[in-house]
């Protein structure tokens, strides 16, 4: 897996000619696999997004997202670990 970014316009213009690979999108603790356009999508309309609290809407602040690429490589082998019951150690 490539190197984590933060979501910033540079970043996001760079990812959509990275081709016919995946994207994990990091969020907190959690982390999103999805393919590759899907991902650019979500990353681009996250651009857009506001939180609320209590009340209050303000602009999403993206110190908490950040992506990587996923290659089809990573994705066929993580898969068929998963498929065949292969343990990490």
């Amino acid at each position: 897996m490539s190197t984590s970014k933060k979501l910033t316009a540079e970043n996001l213009e760079d990812l959509k000619s990275a081709g016919n690979q995946y994207v994990v999108i990091t969020m907190g603790y959690r982390k999103l696999l999805l393919p590759f356009a899907e991902g650019v999508q979500v990353l681009t309309a996250m651009k857009q997004a506001e939180t609320i609290s209590a009340g209050e809407i303000k602009p999403f602040e993206s110190d908490d997202l950040s992506f990587t690429l996923f290659s089809r490589e990573e994705y066929v082998n993580a898969k068929m670990k998963k498929l065949l019951g292969v343990k990490e150690t």
